[in-house]
């Protein structure tokens, strides 16, 4: 965290400093393998013969998210646990993918050397024991086949001497004319250490590079979330989400949605993305009332059929899995056209809503940018946002039309529904996550699934979120 002198005493064993690659979901590595290392390493992990225990510090994080990522699928890996064709699913993967981009790795740059390329020199080596296996197996595949004639087994061994010094040549042709004339680091980090800055109102200080060859190295992707502009949402992104609504309008919501993204600390890009997206699919973020007037056969599809709109069958106006409410089939008349009947009767008794007769359901019916629905969530929002604002204490429970009436209110309470929803995003998962945390690292489908209890508009949301993604420099989920 950022302290400012003065402010505190950071040196309390509770407060700390701490580096900005602490933020969360950041990985920090100190890698100790040099190029040799890596080169022999990854070759033997193609062989399918590297141990997990011979792992460096980074092919193991890259091995963790890779096999052991909350809600990612269960890769079938064995050892070694993964190669490049799994990473490139491992990238095409959004959540896997996003943390790659977020492991900070401190490590020699291949631009720094010293004059006689010795960490180069060192894969010399590497050739040479690569030939010696190589021609430890020709022999042994010769003695399995009875060929022990000396004059065959070294014309064998010479065509393998003559390529491999062929391939040695090459590489030291490549040291000398490609690597070396593209080592500058060190003549760089020798001339900063050299010149001496003074910092200035408009031009601080700025860092050397290390005389060592070493620096923190990170995807840029991973910084997209702490770089979208002095505004946390912008026009832009709100024409991605909804298209076709009017900028008049977004103007005049803007500032709103800016001011409870800062307050409710939605800083994060992905989950900006996903945030927008299912907004602008629920709403476009219009804050009308749920509009519950519904023609005969429109009220049975959506209310009065097991398993939901897709199994009513229109050509015997009935459900092929069989109905739910009785009464929308009983006494039709009675609820059809009528938004108040019909909100009473298919919201009572559930979402905090008393029976029937209670009103409940047609006064605690959806309304706001992201349609809060029932009792329980007018008055879950009354608690956050008189948490957050004592200073503008109100009663929406008692006052549900606020959450129409009132722009301020109703984008707050689409951040109040996103910080304390809950639920499962899918059968595999057990346990009950929380949608904002979900939403840093999952899919669409997912986030759906909490947000609409289902798939409903699926490839609409997915859509939405793309657009908004190629703006901040997301992943495009397929």
């Amino acid at each position: 965290m950022n302290i400012s002198k003065g402010a505190t005493n950071y040196r309390q064993p509770h407060i700390k400093r701490v580096s900005p690659l602490a933020w969360t979901g950041y990985s920090t590595i100190k890698e100790t393998a040099n190029v040799a290392n890596f080169v022999e390493k990854l070759q033997t992990n193609r062989k399918m013969t590297l141990d997990l225990a011979d792992y460096t510090d980074t092919m193991s994080a890259m091995h963790h998210i890779l096999t052991k990522t909350p809600f990612s699928k269960a890769l079938p890996y064995t050892l070694p646990p993964f190669t490049h064709k799994q990473l490139q699913e491992g990238l095409r993967t959004p959540w896997t993918a996003e943390l790659i981009g977020r492991l900070a790795i401190n490590y020699e740059s291949e631009w720094y050397s010293d004059e006689n390329l010795s960490k180069w020199n060192e894969i010399d080596e590497l050739y040479q024991k690569q030939t010696e296996q190589k021609r430890q197996a020709i022999i042994d595949e010769l003695t399995k086949a009875n060929i022990t004639a000396p004059a065959l087994r070294q014309h064998a061994c010479g065509i393998l001497d003559k390529n491999a010094a062929y391939r040695i040549n090459e590489w030291q042709l490549e040291k000398q004319h490609r690597i070396k004339p593209s080592l500058w680091w060190d003549e760089v980090a020798k001339a900063q250490a050299a010149k001496s800055t003074t910092a200035t109102p408009n031009q601080p200080v700025l860092s050397n590079l290390s005389a060592d060859g070493k620096a923190w190295y990170l995807h840029p992707v991973g910084m997209t979330e702490f770089v979208v502009g002095d505004l946390l949402i912008t026009m832009e992104m709100l024409l991605a989400a909804h298209p076709w609504g009017a900028k008049d309008y977004y103007n005049i919501i803007l500032p709103y949605l800016n001011q409870y993204a800062a307050a409710y600390k939605l800083t994060e890009a992905k989950e900006i993305a996903h945030f927008l997206s299912q907004i602008g699919h629920e709403t476009g973020f219009k804050a009308d009332s749920e509009d519950l007037y519904y023609k005969q056969q429109i009220m049975k599809k959506t209310f009065g059929c097991k398993g939901g709109k897709k199994n009513y069958n229109k050509e015997t106006d009935s459900c092929d899995l069989g109905k739910l409410r009785s009464k929308l089939w009983t006494n039709t008349s009675y609820y059809e056209k009528n938004p108040e009947h019909l909100g009473n009767y298919v919201y009572a008794n559930r979402m905090g809503n008393g029976d029937e007769s209670s009103g409940d359901g047609y006064r605690y019916r959806g309304r706001g940018v992201i349609q809060l629905t029932g009792k329980d969530a007018y008055r879950n929002f009354t608690r956050v946002h008189n948490r957050n604002n004592p200073d503008d204490v109100q009663d929406f429970v008692a006052s549900p039309d606020l959450l129409a009436s009132s722009k301020q209110y109703y984008i707050e309470s689409a951040f109040a529904f996103w910080f304390t929803k809950t639920g499962k995003p899918n059968p595999t998962v057990n346990r009950f996550v929380n949608l904002r945390d979900l939403a840093k690292l999952g899919t669409v489908q997912e986030v759906t699934q909490l947000v609409n209890g289902g798939q409903n508009g699926y490839a609409d949301r997915k859509q939405r979120f793309n657009r908004i993604s190629r703006l901040l420099g997301l992943i495009e989920e397929e």
